[in-house]
């Protein structure tokens, strides 16, 4: 089984996006570990002074972003790059999603994109390794999808170029590089799923 830690300095907001029913499941989850109030203020503390030995046991690690200083950032980036890890940091001020596999997998979404109704889904398959990709935690079964199109949009606009070589070998891979007529089929048979 794999373990999660989901860091939440504001407890407030998880009952502001999700219902009581969902949050006693989150709480039940085997392998999640939640860390609420001073309990999640201490260990902020610890990586905001580069501490990050209590991350060790974790492959999946959910963090409120601007709870941690820069240096806090910088430690818990650090750790999931050298060994591999899933991060997904989430703020209310983070307007757009993000994603980036070039040196570990990882995920910037606003706290309202976090805290949706494929939360507890996701984190239920990440537990029992039943999950292919990271942005299903957004995405849920349509992540493939997105990929696709935001791997099309580039190939039309002229910036796959523009991409670091290790992440578009990444990414083509994942959708399994396709002439554009090709994967406009693909896009179209998925959409037809829906």
């Amino acid at each position: 089984m794999r373990k999660i830690i989901l860091l939440e300095d504001r407890p407030g907001r998880q009952e502001q996006y999700i219902d009581s029913e969902n949050i006693s499941k989150l709480k039940a989850l085997q392998g999640l570990k939640i860390l609420l109030g001073e309990e999640c203020r201490d260990m902020i503390n610890k990586l905001n002074q580069a501490d990050d030995s209590q991350l060790n046991e974790f492959t999946l690690i959910l963090i409120h972003r601007s709870a941690l200083s820069a240096e806090g950032i910088d430690t818990v980036t650090t750790h999931c790059q050298q060994n591999k890890k899933n991060l997904v940091f989430f703020s209310g001020g983070i307007s757009q999603s993000q994603f980036t596999s070039q040196n570990f997998p990882y995920l910037l979404l606003n706290s309202k994109d976090f805290y949706q109704s494929n939360m507890l889904n996701f984190l239920s398959k990440f537990v029992h390794g039943d999950t292919e990709h990271i942005t299903e935690l957004v995405y849920g079964d349509s992540w493939k999808l997105n990929l696709m199109l935001n791997y099309r949009q580039l190939l039309l606009k002229g910036e796959l170029g523009r991409l670091d070589e290790i992440f578009k070998e990444s990414l083509e891979e994942l959708i399994v590089k396709l002439p554009l007529e090709e994967l406009n089929k693909e896009i179209k048979a998925k959409i037809t799923l829906l």
